[in-house]
């Protein structure tokens, strides 16, 4: 290290001259270590309630308190911090099972030349972790919130072919036409409208798809689940030709009674996990060879349940290398070349499970140097099964482009406050009929914009804006129309 970095160590250990030798090792790396030391439960709970730490260092055997707890304790209080094992007695088995617990590392208190590398080495790791779960909290956060503003529009949103084949229907045309979801998916929309109004209907479909730049504004009978004809007002955009929809985006809404119902909040879960903890799958232990070839010492046995070949299979001699994907060698390649150069790597690549599917795979590991020699002797590392993240990466950025994409071309307008009544958003292309511009709402009170307009209730009811406001704001779910202007 070239400057000097502050570094909060929480070690857990019962004796002083201990803590002051890997104090002593980490300064000597150039870190400005800011050191606690603990060994009880309750002191290392106090600590690290009472401020941030960097890592945590632990001996694995107190008087009162060992390492397995010391982690437990750790995660049982939901902190990602590098957690590393100093200890002047655990052997190979513990080390192995305090690793798979999710120790970050461990190593003897007669090695202390190795703390400062792996110090390092999951100080970048834990802000790896943690950039990728803010970047798929950021993720799922997006999809919600664009999501929430499709779903609960008050307007209704279909997704048609070029046929006129329905592709999605949106939760309020489910209200308004008494379908259930996905029943109408398939079946030609043309179907169901009245037979007085399809020649014209019919025509403007043809026209729209003539002119995509155009979009086309008709009113015509649908029939209802119950056999009734409703009334439909409806816009409609070609954006068939746009690759991340691929279709004709209808909005419309009910007018046969000029009042639409609440469409009920309807929040997204999460269907694949997004971000992996970084929690090792398994982990294993290569010998290199002085010719730059290496041979598997260890792998625990999570190694069949990510790829389906056992550890000891002799096809697994190499671990991993036997399987990796022929698009991905150049990866391991390269990263086999940095762990050879003494640098520590994470990579991700695909490999083949013997069932035959792909699956991805996030691998970490890290060399061991010979302090006379110079040469990389072993290579440690965990690798992870981080397919479904990646699929779950892509699920999500598939959806978030299609919702903008949807949000931004029809006519609905979607608004947001905190419990201020202070607008936080203010989105959707139906601001232009309202002469607004998007996020420009944002920051001002609608007390202050729309106070004093009279709402219409769907009982009939006139209620000043300010009312009906802070009845919303007191949790209250309130429908009413008024033509509001910008």
């Amino acid at each position: 290290m070239t400057t000097s970095t502050s570094l909060a160590v929480l070690i857990v250990e019962d004796r002083e001259s201990d803590a002051q030798l890997v104090v002593r090792a980490l300064s000597q790396a150039g870190y400005d270590v800011v050191p606690e030391r603990v060994e009880t439960a309750a002191e290392m709970r106090a600590a690290l309630a009472k401020q941030a730490w960097d890592v945590v260092i632990s001996d694995y055997s107190l008087p009162q308190f060992n390492g397995p707890a010391a982690l437990t304790l750790l995660h049982e209080m939901g902190l990602d911090i590098p957690f590393i094992v100093v200890s002047g007695t655990i052997g190979e088995e513990t080390a192995v099972a305090m690793m798979k617990a999710g120790a970050h590392d461990y190593l003897l208190k007669g090695n202390l030349a190795r703390l400062a590398p792996a110090v390092e080495r999951e100080l970048a790791q834990t802000r790896i972790r943690r950039e990728r779960k803010q970047a798929a909290q950021t993720l799922a956060a997006s999809e919600k919130r664009f999501r929430a503003m499709v779903e609960n529009a008050v307007d209704a949103i279909s997704l048609f072919g070029a046929e006129g084949t329905v592709i999605y229907d949106s939760p309020a045309a489910v209200r308004l036409l008494g379908y259930a979801p996905r029943e109408l998916t398939g079946r030609n929309a043309f179907a169901l409208v009245h037979p007085d109004d399809l020649p014209r209907v019919a025509h403007l479909f043809q026209q729209l798809l003539q002119d995509p730049a155009t979009p086309v504004n008709s009113l015509f009978r649908f029939r209802h689940k119950n056999d009734s004809w409703r009334w439909i007002e409806a816009t409609a955009s070609n954006l068939l030709a746009e690759p991340s929809v691929q279709a004709v985006v209808i909005n419309y809404r009910d007018i046969t009674e000029r009042q639409q119902a609440e469409l009920a909040l309807q929040q997204s879960e999460e269907r694949y996990r997004v971000i992996s903890d970084m929690v090792s799958d398994y982990a294993f232990s290569f010998r290199v060879n002085p010719d730059g070839s290496h041979i598997r010492e260890w792998t625990t046995e999570a190694f069949e349940r990510i790829t389906g070949y056992r550890p000891d299979d002799p096809r697994m001699a190499r671990g991993l290398g036997e399987l990796v994907h022929p698009d991905d060698l150049t990866i391991l390649q390269a990263r086999t070349q940095r762990l050879l150069a003494g640098q520590p790597d994470t990579s991700e690549f695909r490999i083949l499970h013997r069932d035959g599917s792909v699956r991805w795979i996030s691998n970490y590991g890290y060399p061991i140097i010979d302090s006379t020699t110079g040469r990389v002797t072993h290579i440690y590392g965990a690798a992870q099964d981080i397919t479904e993240r990646k699929r779950a990466e892509e699920v999500l950025r598939e959806t978030e482009i299609h919702l903008r994409v949807v949000l931004n071309n029809a006519p609905i307008t979607i608004f947001a406050t905190d419990r201020h009544g202070v607008f936080t958003l203010s989105e959707g292309k139906g601001l232009e009929h309202v002469g607004l511009k998007p996020g420009e709402n944002v920051g001002v009170s609608a007390f202050d914009l729309y106070g004093s307009f009279p709402f219409v209730e769907h009982t009939g009811k006139v209620t000043a804006g300010k009312d009906v406001i802070q009845r919303v704001l007191a949790g209250e779910t309130v429908t009413a129309f008024n033509e509001l202007r910008g």
